[in-house]
């Protein structure tokens, strides 16, 4: 079996690292990195080809993907790109992660090391959760989204998809965060962020609108 990292940029490198070193089951005969912008082939020994390159040489039966973008608009993208070329999705947890009874993690999600996940807790498709943050029991995240080192996501909240929730970010319980909205840096949401937009501070207010539904404003893949 061939696991294909898209993206091989920091965040793909820290997950062929947690492979490598033991953190996550390594079922895997070949890791490979696909990236539609770089031009580079090959990181310490890792082969870098495109998605074209893909298709054209790996089968859907042989070949697993992980999306190992931060980006939400991005990861939504790639993950269409890749469920519509056939291929199926990686789900990869660490071993130093805990977790609750009833929780359910969707293809494609990404648990990194150090993480809780209460009991009953939901996650979509392509989630990401990143080291040391915290998901309290029975809540929903939605598909694409992504949870930063050291955010604390309270009880009984309901995020959308798409949604980034920012480093050492704090949603109290309770709470919605409507989809492809952005919690910044350290921000800590009291009340629901029912509108699309950014949100920053303590308590968190509304920034602005989100209207590109983008986190960066520059382009990290390839939109064809």
């Amino acid at each position: 079996m061939i696991l294909g990292i898209y993206c091989s940029g920091s965040l793909g490198k820290e997950i062929l690292n947690l492979i490598i070193s033991g953190q996550i089951e390594n079922r895997w005969e070949k890791i490979l990195f696909i990236d539609d912008i770089s031009a580079e082939q090959s990181w310490n020994g890792f082969n870098i080809l495109k998605f074209k390159d893909i298709k054209q040489n790996f089968s859907c039966s042989e070949t697993e993907i992980v999306i190992a973008t931060g980006e939400p608009y991005y990861r939504d993208m790639i993950w269409q790109r890749v469920k519509e070329a056939g291929y199926p999705l990686a789900t990869l947890i660490s071993r130093n992660v805990s977790f609750g009874l009833g929780t359910k993690f969707r293809e494609g999600c990404i648990i990194f090391p150090f993480c809780y996940i209460g009991n009953d807790v939901f996650f979509g498709e392509n989630v990401i959760v990143h080291a040391g943050a915290k998901v309290e029991s029975e809540c929903l995240v939605g598909s694409n989204s992504f949870v930063s080192i050291g955010a604390f996501v309270g009880a009984e909240t309901r995020i959308g998809e798409r949604v980034f929730i920012g480093p050492n970010a704090v949603v109290k319980d309770n709470m919605t965060v409507e989809s492809d909205s952005i919690l910044g840096i350290g921000a800590v949401l009291v009340k629901s962020a029912e509108a699309c937009g950014v949100y920053v501070g303590n308590p968190a207010r509304f920034l602005r609108k989100n209207e590109s539904h983008k986190l960066f404003g520059n382009s990290i893949v390839s939109e064809h």
